[in-house]
């Protein structure tokens, strides 16, 4: 006969044993393959001397590269960093006064990143990181691109040209490709597939035999290219255009634009698959500040929506866009500020696109400054149809008030107002007309000086 404390230790024994499979229930379906939705979370970096971001790769849900650099010019420390929880914290694995440009992994190990000097290549994961030989008597790389261990692609300039190179032994030996002007960005499917191309002018070749013979893409540039086939490909340059032959030709896609979008534009863009892709560049007016955009397409870009992260502080604007799958994502601004989702991002998605509020155009007017760009004075007119209360605010940049132009009641009638810039800087400015307490149009100016 079991004794009374026999007894109650079987009883705590039960009770563990119960609240253990609670907890490993709940433990297993938080890391399940479905995560509650959890929007997006901040993350930051360390302090890294106000080095700008300009680089930054994530190999699966856990594990991230970035680099630091910028195109002054003047020498300076900059930085590569390693995640290894999802971005939550960030450590400098090499700091060097270099400017680095990329970042971009084969592999777990195997890893590149550059600067318009060198090339640095680790197979260890970053604990140690090798120079790698390049092309003598060059003044500058532009890209880099790693195909596999042993084969790579850089443009580089030289003498007023640039030009393309290619290595098929690890950096051993180098032969040129081709020469020309503007081979600032490359893009490699495979061993024989790849293209060149600028995203300032309209510069885009093609090769198909491992740089032997290239054809000109007419009208296009690109500054960030991919492929998930060698037909299927997508081509952000401000807009977003796809192809479905190689390349051959792109047909541009609607991405949201209008009401309150500031700047609708594709910089940067991360495929899930051929459907899904999420994008950044664009950015919004929501109240007195700009707010940057993630758009996303669920079918590759015939339609495109776009959500405004809800997070506790505010980015003006995405500059690096990463999704390991259709859950696990990133999107971070150069200053090192970013966010993280493990939910697919926030719940809600701007399908249809309208104004804050529901004037119509007849009734109110903006018209574009002029001239513009300007030095210092430019005018801003605008039209009211009906007597309403009217303010008309300046804004830097960075969405702060700068200056209210004017604050008072109007009757219907047209307005011109002069605006005097000599106590600013040179920059991208914008101007509001705000009716009846309801923003009804912002525009875009340029003080050149």
């Amino acid at each position: 006969m079991k004794t009374l404390l026999e007894i109650l230790n079987l009883n705590r024994l039960s009770g563990i044993l119960f609240y253990t499979s609670i907890i490993s229930f709940i433990i297993a379906f938080n890391f399940s393959d479905n995560p509650p939705t959890g929007g997006w979370h901040q993350q930051f970096m360390p302090f890294l001397n106000n080095m700008p971001l300009a680089d930054i790769t994530f190999l699966d849900s856990l594990t991230g590269y970035a680099v630091t650099g910028t195109d002054t010019g003047v020498p300076d420390t900059n930085y590569i960093l390693k995640t290894t929880n999802s971005g939550y914290n960030w450590n400098v694995i090499l700091s060097r006064v270099y400017s680095f440009r990329k970042v971009i992994f084969l592999n777990p190990d195997t890893g590149y990143v550059s600067n318009i000097e060198v090339i640095l290549r680790t197979t260890n994961g970053g604990k140690s990181w090798e120079n790698i030989p390049v092309p003598p008597d060059y003044i500058g790389i532009f890209d880099i691109f790693p195909v596999s261990y042993d084969t790579m692609w850089i443009t580089l300039q030289n003498f007023g040209l640039d030009y393309i190179y290619r290595t098929t032994n690890a950096g051993l030996n180098w032969t040129r490709q081709l020469q020309g002007n503007s081979f600032d960005k490359l893009y490699f499917f495979n061993n024989r597939i790849g293209f060149v191309g600028s995203p300032l002018v309209n510069v885009f070749l093609k090769t198909t035999n491992s740089g032997i013979n290239w054809t000109t893409i007419s009208g296009n540039g690109f500054k960030e290219l991919y492929f998930t086939d060698s037909l299927t490909g997508w081509n952000a340059r401000g807009s977003m255009k796809k192809t479905i032959d190689g390349g051959e030709t792109w047909i541009n896609q609607i991405i949201p634009q209008g009401g309150n979008i500031i700047t609708s534009s594709m910089e940067t863009f991360s495929n899930i698959n051929n459907d899904t892709i999420w994008g950044g560049g664009g950015y919004i007016r929501l109240g007195s500040t700009f707010r940057g955009m993630l758009y996303r397409t669920t079918n590759g870009g015939t339609n495109w929506v776009y959500q405004v992260p809800d997070t506790s502080f505010r980015i003006s604007i995405y500059d690096f866009v990463n999704f390991s799958n259709k859950f696990i994502g990133w999107a971070y601004k150069k200053n090192t500020l970013g966010i993280y989702t493990n939910a697919g991002g926030d719940t809600a998605f701007v399908t249809n696109i309208k104004t804050e509020n529901n004037f119509l155009t007849e009734d109110y007017v903006l018209y574009q400054n002029y001239p513009n760009p300007f030095n210092p004075t430019t005018k801003i007119r605008y039209e009211l149809r009906k007597s309403s209360k009217v303010l008309v605010v300046i804004y830097d940049i960075l969405g702060k008030e700068f200056s209210k132009l004017i604050n008072k009641t109007q009757r219907a009638g047209k307005y011109e107002i002069e605006f005097n810039a000599s106590g600013m800087t040179s920059g991208i400015y914008f101007y509001s007309l705000i009716i009846d307490n309801n923003m009804t149009d912002t525009k875009k100016m340029i003080l050149i000086k």
